[in-house]
């Protein structure tokens, strides 16, 4: 193969996968709108029952999480950018709010089950705060799960590979004890902001 065929791919492939995160970037914010609308009129049917495993391997219920605020941030590690940025967002916005974070169970549900193991999970979780369970399971359950959040997920095949990214929403939702829908943030939402509006819904 040519040098310039080569550098050709690359820019394809390159162009496809920058694409894909500003059409999913501005999809999310016509979700995010579309959720501000439902929360103003009170109709944000967000959340639901799910049966998944955590990264040490134990099975949770969305039943097992009541009495608790949940942060619930839909994603997969191999995601290059938009996850890590999410993640560490919600890590710092949970050491900003000192002690109310002892009433927070931050979740990171992969939309990759197929990759993320809970062995896998474990180590990528390393990186963020202590708190996080990460949770996977069958597609079946990531898949009941996803909906139940309104999330939305689409396989990008590279070509040229056997890899795969993943474009997808890319939303924190904050939930309240009796899991209920309480509100939300993008991925891009500055910490300080999220730790305040944490300190506003946290009673």
């Amino acid at each position: 193969m040519s040098l310039q065929k080569k550098i050709w791919i690359a820019c394809t492939f390159i162009a496809v996968i920058f694409g894909g995160v500003y059409i999913s970037l501005k999809e999310d914010n016509q979700r995010l709108a579309k959720l501000h609308n439902q929360e103003s009129t009170g109709q944000a049917a967000i959340g639901g029952d799910f049966t998944l495993t955590d990264h040490t391997g134990k099975i949770r219920t969305a039943k097992g999480f009541q009495g608790k605020y949940l942060m619930v941030y839909f994603g997969y590690t191999f995601c290059p950018d938009i996850c890590p940025t999410g993640l560490q967002a919600m890590t710092e916005a949970l050491d900003a709010i000192g002690p109310l974070k002892d009433k927070i169970q931050p979740l990171f549900i992969t939309i990759d089950p197929e990759r993320d193991t809970p062995k896998y999970m474990a180590t990528y979780m390393e990186s963020f705060h202590s708190k996080f369970l990460a949770l996977t399971g069958t597609k079946a359950q990531v898949d009941q799960a996803s909906k139940a959040y309104k999330v939305y997920a689409s396989r990008v095949k590279d070509e040229s590979s056997t890899d795969y990214l993943i474009d997808h929403s890319s939303i924190v939702y904050i939930m309240g004890p009796k899991g209920e829908y309480l509100g939300h943030f993008n991925h891009a939402t500055p910490p300080l902001e999220m730790a305040q509006k944490l300190r506003e819904l946290i009673v």
